[in-house]
């Protein structure tokens, strides 16, 4: 099934479904599998090396910050 096709069947079964305990079901689980995603991103990122150090982002945190309010 192409992407959008199931975005879409998603969203239609989402709509028809009157039962609050079903949603939060769903919500539950489209929670974890996106938290899932993210960590494997994060551990395929660290075994490649894609890391910064925690000095290198507070200095960049910074900066970012010092932007922000001066706009």
């Amino acid at each position: 099934m192409a992407q959008e096709t199931l975005k879409l069947s998603l969203v239609e079964r989402l709509i028809n479904e009157n039962d609050e305990d079903v949603l939060k079901r769903f919500e539950e689980l489209i929670i974890k599998a996106q938290m899932e995603a993210n960590a494997e991103e994060s551990i395929a990122a660290i075994e490649k090396g894609e890391t910064i150090s925690l000095e290198e982002f507070h200095h960049s945190n910074s900066q970012w910050m010092k932007q922000k309010n001066t706009e």
